[in-house]
């Protein structure tokens, strides 16, 4: 069964070709995409940013595995200052990728 454009209402044609030529009008050009020439763009930031992010996140969890399967207690000791600076460099990168 085909659906033609006879079985509705004319005004409701009309608009949606009119939302339609509006919706095409405000999309940005090919050359508004581009990276400004004279710098970073913010895409490029946030996709440092959570690159950045990820890599934190697996050194944390291959820490944690490695401390998990060492029973050294003076060893462990030493590893929680670190893993409290991991931790505290994902929660700044993940405030980073949040607001920005």
């Amino acid at each position: 069964m085909a659906i033609t454009t006879d079985s509705y209402p004319p005004e409701l044609l009309s608009s949606l070709t009119e939302s339609l030529d509006l919706a095409t009008e405000c999309v940005p050009t090919i050359e508004a995409l581009q990276p400004p020439s004279d710098g970073l763009s913010l895409f490029n930031v946030k996709n440092e940013l959570l690159l950045s992010y990820v890599q934190n996140l697996v050194f944390l969890i291959l820490f944690k595995l490695r401390n998990h399967a060492s029973s050294d207690v003076e060893h462990s000791s030493d590893a929680y200052t670190s893993q409290d600076e991991i931790i505290e460099n994902l929660v700044s990168l993940r405030l980073y990728l949040e607001k920005g």
